[in-house]
């Protein structure tokens, strides 16, 4: 399935403005802690605390095909009728959007780019609410574009059975970094000191050269015997 994103200013998400306000302040968040590299490492975001926003945050754990679900709020678990923990996001979509799901989230990590996606939610009565879905991406902890930060609302408050989704609209935002993005998490490693002319060993020949120094006389080992110096 094939996707046509709508695409904001000139590949600069920053001049996008989302939806929906809460959204709009999970990005802003999102975007600071980047500071201007293409993601944010997870161990510098932390879900459970997010404050008045914790309601609506969640981060998927991508392991192939299969987006995981980890630390979700009320909202997503009320979408779910259960505690979404563990669960595949791609579960709660109908079947008709489910691959266009997987393909919003490969782009979203693979270009990277940040999703913000209209879904229409259906309960077992057939009343449909609006919901509005944004994925952002997120490095391991090993560097790896693997983990998205997310947030989902409701125009309406979700029933108590199980809603199932279906994409309505996609928009993709490219993400330009204005600073070099480093591929490891900072402070554990820096990158070896490349060879230079500068410390190359020059070398010197020794033999039939009168010029050759001999080097600096070492001192000789003397046998101790019973403590005592018998050199």
């Amino acid at each position: 399935m094939n996707i046509k994103p709508r695409k904001c200013g000139v590949d600069l998400i920053g001049s996008c403005v989302m939806s929906d306000v809460a959204l709009q302040t999970l990005y802003n968040l999102w975007s600071q802690t980047r500071a201007e590299r293409l993601a944010p490492f997870r161990a510098e975001i932390e879900t459970p605390r997010a404050g008045p926003l914790a309601a609506i945050v969640f981060q998927l754990e991508i392991q192939g095909d299969i987006a995981k679900i980890r630390h979700p709020g009320a909202v997503l678990n009320k979408i779910a009728g259960a505690e979404a923990h563990g669960r595949s996001l791609v579960s709660l979509m109908s079947p008709e959007s489910r691959a266009q799901l997987v393909l919003v989230m490969k782009k979203v990590l693979e270009t990277p780019a940040v999703a913000e996606l209209v879904l229409n939610a259906q309960d077992d009565n057939g009343e449909v609410f609006s919901v509005n879905l944004l994925l952002m991406p997120l490095r391991s902890d090993f560097g790896v574009m693997d983990r998205m930060l997310c947030g989902v609302t409701s125009a309406a408050p979700p029933a108590a059975t199980p809603l199932t989704l279906s994409i309505a609209d996609v928009q993709i935002k490219t993400i330009a970094a204005a600073r070099f993005d480093a591929q490891t998490m900072p402070g554990f490693s820096e990158p070896a000191a490349a060879f230079g002319a500068q410390d190359t060993p020059k070398f010197q020949q020794v033999s039939d050269n009168p010029a050759a120094q001999s080097g600096v006389s070492r001192g000789r080992f003397r046998v101790i015997k019973g403590g005592l110096d018998e050199g």
